[in-house]
């Protein structure tokens, strides 16, 4: 191997060590994340959001999701070390509360958790049905979606089934289906299905995401 060779192997090995960094101009690359742990911001934000959990549950979500609905490459490189920390408190916030009866903040924080851990979710499922459930008669269409989404969180999830199969049968059932396509437009104002990692971005008509 050539001396070439070598530095060229050496510089490659120290740059996969060092994990992914934000070039400058003019001066070194500063990388994006510690090599172990958390950035003391982010930590300060998850010991904050912990802490609001007793008591400003709105607070305490909009502190977890932050690295996540952030586009610059710093919060991107720690979200893979944040992520078990803020399934755990994204968990609390929506049983706290749906213990309050704020299914609206329940399903954000159950739709997040969803999000980032990638696993099918009764819990969630369960407030998008009793959600649905609720708007039902006022809101067919809304409440079909939510019966949907909470099909997908959980297909065995049975007052979604026989929720969704209820609306889908009744005389507004275009219109259901034209808010399943637009889903997007659906929970865009209060729960979290995009999260930019995929944000779940606030819907005009559901305060959800």
């Amino acid at each position: 191997m050539s001396i070439r060779s070598l530095f060229l192997v050496l510089w490659m090995s120290a740059t996969a060590a060092a994990g992914p960094t934000v070039g400058v101009v003019a001066a070194p690359p500063i990388a994006a994340a510690p090599d172990s742990g958390l950035d003391p911001d982010v930590l300060a934000r998850l010991d904050t959001a912990d802490r609001e959990v007793a008591s400003n549950l709105g607070g305490a979500l909009d502190h977890v999701l932050v690295v996540y609905e952030s586009d610059d490459p710093f919060s991107q490189a720690q979200r893979d070390a944040a992520r078990p920390r803020s399934i755990e408190l994204l968990g609390r916030i929506g049983e706290r509360a749906r213990a309050a009866g704020d299914l609206e903040l329940a399903a954000r924080a159950f739709d997040a958790r969803w999000t980032l851990s990638g696993q099918h979710d009764p819990q969630l499922a369960q407030v998008l049905t009793v959600w649905g459930e609720r708007d039902a008669a006022a809101a067919p269409a809304r409440a079909l979606y939510l019966a949907r989404r909470a099909r997908s969180a959980d297909p065995d999830q049975p007052r979604a089934v026989a929720l969704d199969d209820r609306l889908s049968h009744n005389h507004r059932v275009w219109p259901g289906r034209l808010m399943i396509l637009a889903g997007v437009v659906a929970l865009a104002a209060s729960v979290v299905p995009t999260l930019r990692i995929t944000r779940i971005q606030p819907c005009e008509t559901l305060r959800m995401e």
